[in-house]
Parts: structure tokens; sequence; C-alpha cells
């Protein structure tokens, strides 16, 4: 499976996939593919396809939340009996799903019966209890985002003094309308709809009015304008969260600061699992994508030279964590040249050469 929340891109990927293969057209597109077992709680078209689907065959695209996904099926194993389902992976998310649907049943009515009410003091909290406990109600999703606007943007200028919380719950109800508008956009340019496709349309203009293609490109621009004015004040305040910097690269692609403090982000998540990484091709293909990151930096002429020390080094520090020596090498051999006073590099080469002298001796039986 690849995923992206960019529309234009699991598009060209679909298209690339054709004449490339699956994970050509990833690679071309700096995708991800990773292994992904689907479920029957999946979205409901990625099941239809998959009934009819045969080894080898790419499915997509598909829309499943704020993202696009695209499929490549490596083989369907059928639930024709209960003692299959308890087996299979997908019983335990099932099990899981009815466990909270129930507990959410005894809540509410426990709640009711009881006279029970609850009021939060903190404001922030309360928006983000709304915003979980609605999400399947578009319509207050929509009345949410609109109060959080008049709060975050009174007179169409940006409060950076709103608390950040609501500025981070602001972001993800701006996605939710962003992707609603880009649906709506792609039903408005073919020239004919089926039934489905008909009563999508017609709910999206029951939610968001009835629009032409001007108004629909104007609105896109005005949310995303808005995303990227909120993401900008949550990364420059020193938020670092993943949300946070993912969005950041997404709006701001030719910062090098931007760009390094993602990867190193990444970086440090993947660090423990570094020694185990040549076990696995997924965690491989995520390692090199790291590196790709790192060396953009490395090579940006915005970049400041103290960053692009810290992509190279983090460059050079995967490799020796990875075993590589001879790359390490490469790595220091550059660093060394363009960086002369920032190690200690007799250190380092002695121990590549000691990393090198131990595999290439034998074991000891």
């Amino acid at each position: 499976m690849v995923t992206t929340t960019e529309e234009a891109t699991i598009n060209k990927f679909m298209e690339l996939s054709k004449k490339e293969g699956f994970e050509q057209a990833a690679t071309d597109l700096s995708l991800s593919p990773f292994d992904y077992s689907v479920t029957y709680s999946f979205n409901e078209d990625v099941m239809k396809q998959l009934e009819s689907a045969s080894p080898g065959e790419i499915l997509g695209p598909f829309k499943h939340g704020i993202s696009w996904l695209a499929l490549k099926v490596k083989g369907i194993n059928k639930v024709e009996s209960y003692e299959d389902f308890v087996a299979s992976k997908g019983y335990e998310d099932e099990k899981r799903n009815v466990e909270n649907e129930k507990f959410r049943k005894w809540y509410e009515d426990y709640i009711k019966k009881e006279g029970l009410s609850f009021a939060f003091n903190d404001e922030e909290l309360k928006y983000w209890f709304e915003y979980v406990q609605d999400q399947s109600d578009e319509s207050k999703l929509l009345s949410l985002k609109k109060e959080l606007q008049d709060r975050l943007f009174p007179g169409g200028e940006f409060d950076e003094g709103v608390p950040d919380l609501m500025k981070s719950l602001y972001v993800v109800l701006l996605e939710w309308e962003e992707n609603k508008l880009r649906e709506y956009k792609t039903f408005l340019a073919q020239e004919k709809l089926g039934d489905e496709d008909k009563k999508k349309l017609e709910g999206l203009e029951k939610l968001l009015g009835k629009l032409n293609k001007e108004e629909v490109k104007k609105l896109i621009d005005e949310v995303t304008s808005q995303e990227k004015a909120v993401v900008k004040n949550l990364y420059s305040i020193g938020t670092s969260s993943y949300g946070v910097l993912s969005r950041a690269v997404r709006f701001f692609p030719d910062d090098p600061q931007v760009v390094y403090d993602y990867y190193n982000y990444l970086y440090s998540q993947m660090k423990p699992m570094i020694p185990y990484a040549k076990q696995d091709m997924q965690t491989m293909y995520m390692l090199a994508q790291i590196q790709m990151g790192f060396y953009s930096v490395y090579y940006s002429d915005k970049a400041s030279s103290d960053i692009k020390f810290d992509a190279i080094y983090n460059v050079y520090e995967m490799s020796k964590l990875l075993g590589e020596a001879t790359s390490a090498s490469q790595v220091l051999a550059e660093m060394q040249k363009q960086f002369p006073d920032k190690l200690t590099y007799d250190v380092e080469w002695q121990e590549l050469e000691d990393m090198m002298s131990a595999s290439a001796t034998p074991a000891t039986p």
C-alpha cells in the first residue's frame, strides 16, 4: 500500500504504476510502500474491488480519512466461516470495535438513567471533546470549524494568541473541509456522474452549498492559506510533534530547517530499530527515504553550514549503525573535506578501520 494526502500525487502514482509497476512508481514519487492487511472494517470502496481482485493487481485510488491510498494485492484470504473469522487478522479489530460500541451505548444509557452531566472548565478540551463526539456529524464539524474560525481569524486576521490546542484542532478541521472541497471539485470536473457519485455530490451541496468551479477553487485557496498560517505559527513556537512537522514540510518543502527537523524526527523514531533493520525491507526502505531527506538538506543552497553538517552527520551515523563501514567512509571523507574542524577525524577513521577489520576477520569456532 502507498498513501498520501495529495490527490494529485495519488493520481500521478496510478498513472505511473500502469507503465512502470507499483514499486518503481512509488520510488519516482518518493512514496513509501508498506504491507497492510485489509479487513472488513476498512473502506467500503476498497472491499468491493478486493472481492474480485487478483494477486498482483493494483487498485485505487481510494479516499480514506484525510488520505488517498492505492493497493497492490499480494493475496486474498476469504473468511467463509466463524472459525475462519476468529483465525483472521481482522478478528481482533472487529472485536475491539464491538466492545467500544457496547461501552459507548452503556455509557450513554447510564448517564441518561442517572441524570448525570459534566462540563469542561478547560475551553481547549471542550472543543476537542466536541470534535471527538461529533466526527460522524459533518454539519456539526462544519459549525465547529466556523466557530473556531471566528476565534482564530477575527476580521480575517490570524490571532496568534489563541491557545495552541485550539489551533491544532482548527488545522484538523481545515484539512477535513479541504478534502470535502477537493472531492467537490473532482465531481464538478467530470462530465458525467454515476448514481453513487451523484448522491455524494448532492451530499456535498447540502453540506457546503451549491458552488461552481471558481467558488470551490476560491474556497480551497482560502482554506489552504489559513492552514499554512496556523501550521507556520505552531512550528515557529517550537511545536515538534509529528503532526506539526509533517504538515510543515508539506507547506514549506523548500525550507531546509523544516525539512531537517522533519527527517530528524523520523530518524529519532527509527534509530532503535536500526540494529535490526536489515531483517526488514520496509524498515530499510524508510531509512533510505530518511537518508535522501538529509541529503536534500545537505545539498540545499538555502541551508546554513550548521544544518548541512547536522544533516550529513546523521547520514554518517546511520551508515555506522547499519554496519556499512564503506559507505560511512565515503561520507566521512566528504565531511572532512567540507567541515575540517567539526570532528576529531582521526578517532572516526580509527573506528571505521576497526569496523572493517572486525567484519573481515572470520569468527572463531
